[in-house]
């Protein structure tokens, strides 16, 4: 089988939200994850997953953490080439294992200057004229600290949320916080794509159920990114690096 670790797949889907405003019918999301930027994922990897990025001409780019693996030393550099990722409404992060484990404060200072925002255990609204969506991101469930009911503070009620995290494993303890959808990485599909090994790859309490793509979890959905990089090997078998261009659309019950 071929190593597809540095063979960029654009994956497309079209996903329905929970009170979904007119105005965000069509909102396209590009999401990215687990950049791993390291010994092993050199910068023209991230430069090539940026160009399809914003090929895609997204109104949003979203990015579920681990941007660099192996130390601070890669941060900069990590953050230079997402520079150039282009979309009306920015680019919003959250922080992963190891971004923590490289220092979150350098982390989250060096992609503010290449305006990239992260949130931690925080929202922000985008408003579209009467019709607002909000984003939200937690903390890392391994390392950082999640807080689901600081981060909605001051959130009206009917406002279509969308959450930011980088484990999927949160799913499965989420409160019932009226989340529409949710966008993960960290299992990397795996790297894997054969299903029994997927699930011993993953690094994941739930198997291989996280393993990549759109998964119901007790109280809402995720849409799990298999990610840029990779740790350990740099090896993927059917299972390659992925920028995934999420169309939301108002639910059946909207409509």
């Amino acid at each position: 089988m071929v190593n597809q670790h540095q063979h960029i797949e654009t994956t497309r889907r079209e996903i329905d939200l929970p009170g979904l405003g007119p105005a965000f019918d069509g909102f396209r999301i590009v999401h990215l994850s687990d950049i791993h930027h390291g010994r092993h994922v050199p910068v023209k990897l991230i430069a090539e997953g940026v160009a399809a990025a914003n090929a895609a001409e997204p109104d949003l780019v979203a990015i579920t953490g681990d941007f660099v693996t192996g130390g601070p030393r890669f941060v900069q550099p990590c953050a230079d080439v997402l520079r150039d990722l282009t979309a009306p409404e920015g680019v919003i992060a959250v922080l992963g294992n190891h971004d923590h484990w490289a220092g979150a404060d350098t982390v989250v200072e060096t992609l503010a200057g290449a305006g990239i925002r992260v949130l931690r255990n925080e929202h922000r609204v985008l408003v579209r004229g009467h019709d607002r969506l909000a984003v939200i991101g937690v903390e890392d469930l391994w390392t950082g600290g999640p807080d689901l009911d600081r981060a909605i503070d001051g959130l009206d009620a009917g406002v279509p949320r969308l959450l930011l995290t980088h484990n999927p494993d949160l799913i499965e303890e989420l409160p019932e916080h009226g989340i529409g959808l949710a966008l993960s990485g960290h299992t990397h599909g795996g790297q894997i794509g054969v299903p029994v090994l997927q699930g011993l790859a993953a690094p994941s309490r739930y198997g291989g159920k996280y393993a990549a793509g759109l998964v119901a979890g007790p109280t809402t959905r995720v849409y799990v990114n298999r990610g840029l990089g990779t740790v350990g090997l740099a090896l993927r078998i059917l299972c390659r690096p992925e920028v995934a261009v999420l169309v939301l659309r108002p639910a059946p019950a909207d409509r």
